[in-house]
């Protein structure tokens, strides 16, 4: 089965079941609830921020993607935590920045690598928050193939084992590069700021 699917295997060696979005063609009008694509802003702290995608299908059905680290560093707790690490661990993984080397990506780092998740969004999911800040990105028929581009995206920086580090690379990282990579411009939610946004992560071609 390929990662591009509707399943996923947990960290913990146990299979998941996603239902996968609704098509959006011929189904949505601008301006819709429905069939779009947004950045939203999680307040970890201080003035920082966690950021990640929720897409929103045809039948308005939401489903996130994020990025976090895959060990609780220093003083972290799961989810919505502290200013210095923000995300908690779960399914994948990422490698180096850009042309240059980062030093969480030349030595070890005490939060792991970059892990990324992705499945339906509700309550009870790890950045579940109705309240989060956020900005549309895409929308109607521009937005109907990009779910699946960026589970592809998601599962690259997974293989791409990068060293996580809470100014970046980090969650943040991963929603600049995975929309950038699908030709989608990161907008930011009003008054957020979020350390590690404008980090490239080289990936596999």
């Amino acid at each position: 089965m390929s990662k591009v699917s509707d399943t996923l295997n947990s960290q913990f060696g146990k299979t998941r079941v996603v239902n996968l979005p609704k098509n959006c063609d011929n189904k949505c009008q601008e301006g819709s609830a429905s069939c779009k694509l947004e950045v939203l802003a999680n307040h970890l702290g201080g003035s920082w921020y966690h950021l990640f995608m929720v897409f929103t299908d045809a039948t308005g059905k939401k489903f996130y993607l994020r990025g976090g680290p895959s060990a609780e560093g220093p003083g972290e707790s799961s989810g919505i935590s502290s200013e210095l690490g923000g995300e908690s661990s779960h399914t994948s993984s990422m490698r180096s920045s850009g042309s240059g080397s980062h030093p969480s990506a030349s030595s070890g780092s005490p939060y792991g690598n970059i892990d990324t998740e992705y499945g339906e969004y509700k309550p009870g999911t790890i950045d579940w928050n109705p309240d989060a800040k956020s900005v549309e990105v895409a929308s109607c028929s521009e937005v109907c193939p990009k779910y699946q581009q960026l589970i592809k995206q998601m599962d690259a920086i997974k293989d791409a084992k990068i060293r996580y580090s809470p100014l970046g690379p980090n969650s943040n990282s991963v929603v600049f590069t995975a929309l950038k990579n699908i030709g989608i411009t990161l907008k930011f939610p009003e008054g957020v700021w979020s350390p590690g946004s404008d980090f490239l992560l080289p990936l596999k071609k």
